[in-house]
């Protein structure tokens, strides 16, 4: 599944602060499959990763900026940005990240 919203909770200050409503809902259809689902997100402007019974969801940091993770309120975290790489085949799933630093002005 590719969605923009994360459906397992992270305990993330942006989650917090932006949630999905009904994620709670989704999270329990899901976990009625008899398979693994994966669920690749971002909304957050992180890398995270969680696992809840047959669920596995993967965030995905942005192209733009990163978001701290744990903090008062949702602050921009500039040290390096990135994406992420999904293999899809018929045996199996993979996922890898790719992060940069961010290109400094030396003028």
């Amino acid at each position: 599944m590719f969605i923009h919203h994360p459906i397992l909770e992270t305990s993330t200050t942006p989650q917090r602060e932006y949630p999905l409503i009904g994620n709670e809902k989704i999270n329990s259809e899901l976990q009625k499959f008899g398979k693994d689902v994966y669920i690749f997100c971002g909304h957050l402007h992180m890398d995270d990763e969680q696992c809840e019974g047959n669920v596995k969801q993967f965030v995905t940091p942005a192209a733009s900026f990163q978001a701290k993770k744990y903090s008062e309120t949702s602050e921009k975290d500039n040290i390096n940005f990135g994406y992420r790489i999904v293999t899809i085949t018929k045996d199996e799933v993979l996922s890898e990240i790719k992060m940069f630093a961010p290109i400094q002005n030396k003028l």
